[in-house]
C-alpha cells in the first residue's frame, strides 16, 4: 500500500503545481509586495520560469517543498511507519533552498554576465544539489528507522550527503578556483560533471564507513 499512496502523493503534488501556475501571476505579485524583491523581469507575472528573476524563483520554492511536506506526509509516516525517511526527503528539498535563502545576493539577476547571458542559476544549482547528495542525505536518515543500523553510521550519512548537497550551492568560490568562467555553457556542463563526481564519491565513502562501523 505504501508504494501505492507515494504515487498518490506524486500526483496531488503535480496537480497542486498546475493549479499553482494557475494563479502563478498573484503569487509572484504578492511575493513581490511581500519581500520587496522583484520576482519577474519584464512584467510578465504570468510568464514561465525565463520571465523569472533568479530571485523570484527561490522565493517561489517554498510553495513545492510545502505542498511536498503535506502530500507525502500520509504515505510515509502514516502508511510506511517511516518519520525518518519523511524527514530526510524534506531535507533532501529543504537544505539546499535554505542555503539559497540565505545567499540569495549571489544567486541573483546581478551574477548573470552580459557576454554569455548565463549566471549563476538557483533552479539548476536545487537540481544539482539534490543530484550531487540527496540519496545519500535521505539513505542516512532512513537508517534511523530500523535499529540495526549503527546510529553513528546514519549520522555519518546523512553529515555526509548535506555536504555533498552544499557543494553545487557556492558555484561563486567554484568560480574563484578554476581556469575558466562556470557562467557559460561550458562551465555548466562541467558543473554537471562535478555534480556525478560527488554523487560517485558519496558512494565510496558510504562503502568506507560501513567497513568501519559494521
Amino acid at each position: 500500500m505504501g508504494g501505492f499512496e507515494v504515487m498518490e502523493a506524486v500526483v496531488f503534488v503535480l496537480v497542486f503545481a498546475a493549479v499553482s501556475a494557475k494563479y502563478r501571476g498573484n503569487i509572484r505579485k504578492g511575493l513581490e509586495k511581500l519581500t520587496g524583491i522583484k520576482t519577474v523581469r519584464e512584467g510578465v507575472y504570468q510568464g514561465g520560469l525565463d520571465d523569472q528573476t533568479y530571485e523570484g524563483i527561490i522565493l517561489e520554492t517554498p510553495l513545492v517543498i510545502l505542498a511536498m511536506a503535506v502530500f507525502f506526509y500520509y504515505p510515509f509516516v502514516v502508511s510506511l511507519n517511516n518519520f525518518p525517511i519523511y524527514l530526510g526527503f524534506i531535507t533532501i528539498f529543504l537544505f539546499p533552498f535554505l542555503i539559497l535563502l540565505l545567499r540569495i545576493r549571489i544567486f541573483s539577476d546581478s551574477s548573470i554576465l552580459e557576454r554569455t547571458g548565463i549566471g549563476y542559476h538557483p533552479a539548476y544549482c536545487f537540481l544539482l544539489s539534490i543530484f550531487a547528495g540527496g540519496f545519500t542525505t535521505g539513505t542516512g536518515f532512513s537508517m534511523l528507522n530500523f535499529p540495526e543500523d549503527p546510529v553513528g553510521l546514519a549520522y555519518s550519512m546523512i553529515i555526509v550527503g548535506l555536504i555533498a548537497q552544499a557543494i553545487p550551492l557556492f558555484p561563486d568560490y567554484i568560480n574563484k578556483i578554476l581556469p575558466f568562467e562556470i557562467r557559460s555553457k561550458f562551465g555548466y556542463k562541467f558543473m554537471v560533471v562535478l555534480a556525478i563526481v560527488i554523487f560517485f564519491a558519496t558512494w565510496l565513502i558510504h562503502i568506507y564507513l560501513q567497513s568501519q562501523y559494521m
